[in-house]
């Protein structure tokens, strides 16, 4: 028989039977049946038990008859019910009383069989001894299905109660269904308490079970924090992933969620919440203190240094030449405190959010010689060549009082760390149009000091060539600064062979709004904005401006007075009402050149005029003064 389905294609069969005229009868029924059958013979029911015992290969059913000499066949079938051989086992008899059934259910018999004196019994034994096979078989695979589910039962359970994390699940009415040793652990709860209750009396608000019920309910899945209650009262937050469980058909089986205590972790985070606070109240008083104190000393210290001058000066008579060397050493020491006190002061407002930045286009060429024209009497007094490199026109982005500060940091840097004959240089590194470089052919820096040089917390200041002293408050700032912009300050240097250091800015590419009705008009103006490289966006009148601002927001807008829809007066108003955040410059074009006109657009915010018919003369120079 094949043990892997319920289908009988062979039968193995143990007969035990004393009437050879019975057993030659029992061969021609099964031979009749179709059905291939082996059978194993024996007269006595002793013999076939000690088969039976040495353990040969199993049969699938075991046939005998009840009258027999020696032990009988119910004796037989009790000692294999008491050795726990589980086979099929079926009876036959000469007589069929209710004694002998009782007793045959007893020996543990599927089936008996009456032998009638006519062998009718013979036509129907084929099919009873499939029946019984058929029967046993069914119930031995649904035993092992039985044993297998139990074990996958078992070993899930034993998977839940192992897990630290609380694993709770309810059916489709929410009353809870599993809820393992964690969950009972971390409620104080037994399972026995909680089994077949509405899981929300687990929630420190039951309604909050509910809203979470309806969410997953709409999307299958929820996630999220919420707010449990354990059996003594106590609230606590717990993180939850919840989700829904369907049975075959997609109609709701239940819910399961697993959960996690985040009590600790919440107090952590509060702890760390309140030292960041703690951290930065104290860098705020800090840095209160030192804008104070520096505040407090920089007037004094500054009447102090004129009054020095006065004295170096000779404007008080009888100075001798010690007394002028001492007050050399004087001035020199308070010009460098007060360069510490200007630094302290702008590094505090910096940290304290005092200093916004103001982003504008500038004319790098122009601010780069600005900062030379500053150094050129420093320079000369060391014999250093400064040079400015920088290509005419180079617009960068940035606020430019403070890229200001950053460019002249790193010259000064560079005149300190130059000696008689070296070279300052101001340039745009190739491929990187929003970079201002400082290079100079100086001292250089040790590879092991780069990074340092940027760090507040780092003493970096030394000496220059000529002994200056800094303060080693520069280069942090610069960086912060550059940082602020969205860019950054790099440094290439090498000991002996002069420093690199390269104040690199994000490109913006300028967005300037045509606000205009005529077409020809906007195509002249974009004629005219070619060799500018900016981004154009066009609006045919005030209320499609205001469309195109909300995605948007230009550095320059070129607009006509008279148009349809909302003109430019009421375009101006509704701006500058409207964009205070973000003050962008209006050129004004109109072919009313009326002053009351005029005075009228300048009241409403306009920044610039150019009367119509427009000319690249006339309209190119301002553009460029704004976009440069």
């Amino acid at each position: 028989m094949d043990t892997n389905n319920n289908e009988i294609s062979s039968l193995r069969l143990l007969l035990v039977e004393d009437s050879e005229h019975d057993r030659l009868a029992f061969h021609r029924a099964l031979k009749k049946s179709g059905v291939p059958c082996e059978i194993i013979e024996f007269e006595r029911a002793e013999d076939a038990l000690a088969r039976l015992k040495s353990g040969e290969s199993p049969y699938d059913i075991i046939v005998s008859d009840h009258n027999l000499p020696g032990l009988s066949g119910l004796d037989l079938f009790r000692e294999l019910l008491a050795r726990k051989i589980s086979l099929p086992l079926v009876l036959l008899t000469g007589s069929g009383t209710e004694e002998t059934a009782v007793e045959a259910l007893k020996a543990g018999v599927h089936d008996y069989i009456i032998k009638d004196e006519l062998g009718g019994y013979l036509d129907l034994l084929p099919v009873t001894l499939i029946g019984v096979v058929k029967s046993h078989r069914e119930k031995w695979l649904r035993i092992q299905a039985e044993e297998k589910l139990k074990a996958a039962r078992e070993h899930a359970q034993r998977l839940i109660d192992s897990s630290l994390d609380m694993i709770i699940s309810a059916d489709k009415d929410r009353n809870v269904v599993e809820f393992n040793r964690a969950a009972q652990e971390i409620f104080g709860y037994t399972k026995e308490e909680v089994l077949g209750k509405n899981v929300g009396m687990l929630y420190a608000d039951p309604s909050e079970g509910l809203e979470i019920k309806k969410m997953l309910e709409q999307t299958g899945r929820f996630a999220g924090e919420i707010t449990n209650k354990r059996k003594n009262g106590e609230i606590f937050p717990s993180f939850i992933s919840a989700t829904i469980l369907k049975n075959p058909d997609g109609t709701l089986h239940g819910i399961m969620g697993v959960s996690r205590d985040i009590t600790d972790l919440k107090k952590a985070q509060e702890a760390l919440r309140n030292a960041k606070e703690k951290a930065e109240e104290a860098t705020r008083l800090k840095d209160k203190f030192v804008s104070l104190v520096a505040h407090d000393l920089r007037d004094p210290l500054g009447t102090m240094l004129t009054s020095l001058n006065l004295v170096r000066l000779k404007l008080v008579e009888d100075v001798d030449k010690e007394q002028e060397n001492i007050l050399d050493i004087s001035i020199r020491s308070g010009e460098r405190m007060l360069q510490l006190i200007k630094e302290l002061l702008s590094v505090s407002r910096f940290k304290t959010g005092k200093i916004s930045s103001k982003l504008a286009f500038i004319d790098a060429y122009l601010l780069g010689l600005k900062i030379l024209v500053n150094f050129s009497y420093l320079a000369s007094q060391k014999r250093i060549t400064l040079e400015n490199r920088i290509p005419v026109r180079t617009r960068i982005h940035a606020d430019e009082a403070l890229i200001y500060e950053v460019l002249q940091n790193l010259v000064s840097n560079a005149v300190k760390f130059c000696k008689e004959g070296d070279r300052i240089t101001l340039f745009v590194p190739q491929g990187e149009r929003s970079t201002i470089a400082v290079s100079d052919t100086g001292v250089g820096i040790e590879a092991g000091r780069l990074e340092a040089i940027f760090r507040y917390e780092e003493k970096t200041s030394t000496r220059g060539t000529s002994g200056e002293l800094g303060t080693g408050l520069g280069l942090p700032l610069c960086r912060d600064i550059m940082e602020v912009h969205g860019g950054a300050l790099t440094v290439e240097s090498a000991k002996g062979e002069g420093s690199v250091f390269m104040a690199k800015l994000p490109y913006v590419r300028p967005r300037v709004l045509i606000v205009e009705d005529s077409q020809m008009t906007r195509r002249l103006i974009k004629e005219i904005l070619k060799s500018e490289d900016v981004e154009i966006l066009e609006a045919e009148n005030g209320q499609a401006a205001l469309d195109v601002l909300k995605k948007n927001i230009p550095h320059l807008i070129i607009m006509d007075i008279m148009m349809p829809v909302m003109d430019g007066f009421e375009f101006l108003k509704r701006l500058r009402s409207e964009y205070k955040a973000e003050p962008v410059p209006v050129i004004v074009t109109t072919t009313d050149t009326n002053p009351e006109t005029i005075d009228k657009a300048f009241r409403f915010g306009a920044d610039d005029f150019v009367a119509k018919p427009l000319a690249q003369e006339d309209l190119l120079p301002r553009i460029r003064k704004i976009l440069v």
